[in-house]
Parts: C-alpha cells; sequence; structure tokens
C-alpha cells in the first residue's frame, strides 16, 4: 500500500501522551494535523506533547452546548 504520508484526526478531546504511547508510529509521519475542541490546560497539554511534524488547530466553536462528538481520522498513503 505505501508508507503514510500524512494523517489527520479529529477529536473533541485529546491525551496525546497516552495516544503516542500507544500509536508511536504517529511521530515517524511526516505530516500529523490533530483538529480538536480542547481548552484551557488540556489544551496546553497537547501542544506540550505535540512533536515537530505535528500541527494542532483549535477551530471555534461558539455554543456551549449542542456538539456532537465524533472520532475521525484520515490517512493518505503514498503509492508505490
Amino acid at each position: 500500500m505505501g508508507d503514510i504520508q500524512e494523517a489527520v484526526l479529529f477529536n473533541y478531546m485529546y491525551d496525546l501522551e497516552w495516544m503516542l504511547d500507544e500509536c508511536p508510529a504517529l511521530a515517524t509521519y511526516p505530516k500529523v494535523t490533530i483538529i480538536h475542541g480542547e481548552r484551557d490546560g488540556n489544551e496546553h497539554q497537547i501542544k506540550l506533547h505535540a512533536t515537530p511534524n505535528m500541527r494542532v488547530f483549535r477551530p471555534p466553536l461558539p455554543l456551549p452546548y449542542g456538539r456532537q462528538i465524533r472520532a475521525v481520522g484520515r490517512v493518505r498513503r503514498l503509492r508505490a
């Protein structure tokens, strides 16, 4: 199938330290984008554990209610 070139991860909450322990390959992918909804200290923890290949974003969530919480991921492979 080829090597993974990019991973895009969407979830409202992250424990990035745990995620990297469980899936250390994430630190080796050329490009990882993390989109999350964490705030305050939890957002700081994500940025603290992010590796240099990771971009971290928190989109604006103006409503304090009415969100659906889903975990979604996308991986792009280089075809040989």
